[in-house]
């Protein structure tokens, strides 16, 4: 009872003793008829009475005009609400009752759905989840967690499901607002699949920072190791363009390491004697991938000539990318110049093999020949002018011995 009721009662309690204890005494004092006193009590009575009939019809007929408002205020919150709800019956399951949002969400026309269980709505691996749920009885708001739902169309959606256990046309039921959720499912979904994403790039850029971080460590212990040995090193792109050399390089060849970086073998090393038609058989080597190796002449940044023998691989990564090439060369300007000088005291010999075997058998062969008609000849003057011959040959085959000599001479002169 609220303290508006209690007040109400009160008021025709205290209404109704004032009436009694006093409307009796009135009329007794005005009259003094014995009939007219019955009468008038009569109608004092009755009248009491249909005054209180009357305020009574009045209030109960204004509280009953409320409630029918307040009825319709809570059916407004039930049927305008925009999150789905309806009414199931808790022993058959069957819609008793749904709201627009329902109709609006599912596709179903409100018959239709009275026609249905709450089973129609859900796929079949759910039903033994959903006959034990509703088995549970449990007052106040219960929250069922996540069901999939299906829509007359047959797309699935996601609800949360949020539940309360009431009486409604004298049967137990259920009241049910689904709150479709879907979309927050997929973005938790695709939120969690670009985590795991960043996950493996964080996992995956961690493995290859210590990878550099090794490859780095391991590169400056190899350059070290370049920068120790005497060989002259070079390391190239794929377009042929200097991307580092060794110590030796720079201090044998005069170019500081500003003064090649950037730059091509061809632009800073080459020169006159350099044979192009060698360097070209590299080039097509390192285009088929093949490790090649060559003698050249190079030049210092001096302009000095200076021989190398270089050998060039390409570098290729585990997946078969290529990453660089790297030339050592070996300086062999030492050993080219005894090349030279040898073939130039070859080429000595092979002249003095010649002369020998041409210009010294000519006067030889001219002096058998006259000491052969010095042999038959009688005539004195005859005799006299082979004997000139034969001095003019002698004189020949003089110089000619001279001359051979001379040439063995220069040539062992060179070899001390």
């Amino acid at each position: 009872m609220t303290v508006r009721s209690a007040l109400i009662a009160l008021v025709f309690l205290i209404a109704g003793l004032i009436w009694a204890l006093f409307s009796d005494a009135l009329i007794s004092l005005y009259i003094d008829d014995i009939e007219k006193h019955f009468v008038l009590r009569i109608l004092n009575d009755v009248g009491f009475f249909l005054i209180i009939a009357f305020v009574l019809y009045k209030m109960i007929r204004r509280q009953h005009n409320k409630l029918i408002v307040s009825e319709e205020q809570y059916r407004n919150l039930f049927t305008s609400n925009p999150t789905p709800m309806w009414i199931f019956e808790k022993d058959t399951l069957k819609f008793i009752e749904v709201n627009n949002a329902a109709v609006e969400k599912y596709g179903y026309t409100r018959d239709e759905f009275l026609q249905l269980t709450i089973k129609d709505i859900r796929p079949a691996k759910d039903h033994e989840r959903l006959y034990q749920l509703t088995r549970v009885i449990k007052e106040g708001i219960n929250l069922a967690g996540n069901w999939q739902h299906i829509k007359k169309s047959g797309e699935a959606i996601i609800v949360t499901i949020t539940s309360h256990v009431i009486t409604f046309n004298s049967k137990a039921c259920k009241l049910v607002m689904a709150t479709d959720i879907t979309e927050i499912v997929e973005k938790e979904k695709q939120l969690e699949k670009a985590f795991d994403k960043e996950k493996a790039l964080n996992e995956e850029l961690e493995k290859k920072i210590k990878a550099v971080n090794r490859a780095r460590e391991q590169s400056n212990r190899l350059e070290k190791v370049i920068n120790r040995i005497q060989n002259l090193v070079l390391i190239t792109n794929k377009d042929a363009v200097i991307t580092w050399v060794n110590r030796a390089f720079t201090e044998f060849t005069g170019y500081s390491y500003k003064d090649v970086i950037g730059k091509r073998p061809a632009d800073i090393l080459f020169g006159p004697n350099t044979n192009l038609k060698i360097v070209n058989e590299l080039i097509s080597s390192l285009k088929n991938g093949d490790f090649c190796t060559a003698e050249l002449a190079n030049y210092k940044k001096s302009g000095e000539e200076y021989w190398t023998q270089i050998s060039i691989s390409p570098i290729y990564n585990s997946v078969g990318e290529f990453q660089f090439n790297i030339a050592v060369e070996n300086i062999i300007t030492e050993r080219k110049e005894k090349e030279m000088e040898l073939q130039a005291q070859h080429n000595v010999l092979k002249q003095v093999a010649w002369s020998n075997s041409h210009e010294v058998r000519r006067p030889v062969c001219s002096i058998i020949s006259i000491v052969n008609l010095l042999k038959c000849s009688t005539n004195e003057e005859e005799k006299q002018q082979l004997i000139e011959l034969l001095d003019k040959c002698a004189a020949d085959l003089d110089g000619i011995v001279r001359n051979n000599n001379d040439k063995l001479s220069a040539l062992a002169q060179n070899n001390k």
